[in-house]
Formats: C-alpha cells, structure tokens, sequence
C-alpha cells in the first residue's frame, strides 16, 4: 500500500498480486463494496480531495473507516473464477456497518486548519512579460 500524495482524500496504490505492468493503475485491484463495484483506477475528483488540482482520489477516500464491518481480500484463482478479467488483480470486498432501528443519530467530524504562503514571489505585469519575450526572440 503506497498513498500517492500528501494531500488529504488522495488515492492509494495498492498492489494484491504484485506488479503486472508499469502503469499503477493497471495493477489496482477490483473493490466491491456491498456488493456495487467501484471503479479500480484512481479517479480525478477536485470535491474529494479538496483541491482546485484534481488530485486522485480513490474510492476508499468516500468511506467512514468506522463504519467498516469487515474486509475480505480475494486473490488468485478465487478472484478471476468470480469476478473474471476485472478480478485478475485482485478483489477487495468491503462489507459496511448495517443501519439498525432507532432515533436518528448524526455522527460528524469537523478538521480545520489554515495554510500562508512563506514568501510571495513578484511576477511580471504582462507588458513586462511581453518585453522579456521579445528581448528573448532577438
């Protein structure tokens, strides 16, 4: 398991049956959680992971790790012979917490924090720019 950047809500690279090719995204494994397929490659969401970038994210940044019952990992024979082709790296079954009867109950968990950049560095005005691309081109 390798988190593919620092940034919070960013995906991870996780390998199952090892490394089959040198593009990570070929290599991630199926997840199924209860039972609905999510999609194995990381995908670009700038709402998930918080940032104008589009970092990845994966399909475990959506999931309360609290509400995690139990996780079977399927590999080898067992994952192609169920899943077929899409199981060939793997399969991660992901079973969630039931809802049980009762009052209505909201569980939150609120993170916040600030960032400052160090030191602004001063930019060209386009003129500027403009001048130094000529100067560039003679």
């Amino acid at each position: 398991i390798q988190q593919v950047s620092g940034i919070p809500g960013s995906g991870y690279n996780i390998a199952v049956r090892g490394r089959n090719n040198f593009r990570d995204e070929y290599n991630m494994p199926l997840y199924i959680i209860d039972g609905v397929p999510f999609p194995s490659a990381p995908y670009n969401s700038a709402l998930v992971s918080g940032s104008i970038l589009g970092v990845a994210a994966s399909p475990l940044s959506t999931i309360n790790p609290n509400a995690i019952e139990r996780i079977d990992v399927l590999k080898d024979a067992d994952a192609t012979a169920i899943y077929g082709a899409l199981g060939a790296n793997g399969v991660v079954l992901i079973t969630t917490r039931r809802v049980t009867k009762g009052e209505t109950q909201v569980d939150m968990n609120v993170y916040t924090g600030f960032n400052e950049v160090p030191h602004m560095m001063d930019l060209l005005n386009t003129q500027q720019y403009l001048t130094m691309r000529r100067e560039a081109f003679k």
